[in-house]
């Protein structure tokens, strides 16, 4: 398994995966649900997901966060991992330093 964080080539396989998820109905832990409804497109997407690293660039109660994607050998996205660099309040309680979301099965 290899994590890394997402790319502009990545783009197919992730829209893919991400079709996998019922983002209207589940929650799409790890930062992707949240940031996936903010962006217009993959590559808005990934611009956010590059801006979330830094505090001042983040919207009132988020903490900023480096995004990766987990893939098996074949080069299959497996899912999302967000790695929290601080916490709030709410984290703190429930939700931590990692949020992830796994492909539906």
């Amino acid at each position: 398994m290899e994590l890394r964080r997402p790319t502009l080539e990545d783009k197919d396989a992730i829209l893919e995966m991400i079709a996998e998820f019922d983002v209207e109905k589940s929650y799409m832990h790890g930062g992707m649900g949240s940031t996936w409804k903010r962006a217009k497109d993959y590559e808005d997407w990934l611009k956010i997901v590059e801006r979330q690293e830094d505090v001042a660039n983040l919207p009132a109660g988020w903490v900023p966060a480096i995004q990766f994607l987990s893939f098996d050998e074949t080069g299959l996205p497996l899912g999302f991992l967000a790695l929290r660099l601080s916490l709030n309040d709410k984290l703190f309680v429930e939700g931590g330093h990692i949020g992830y979301s796994i492909r539906p099965s």
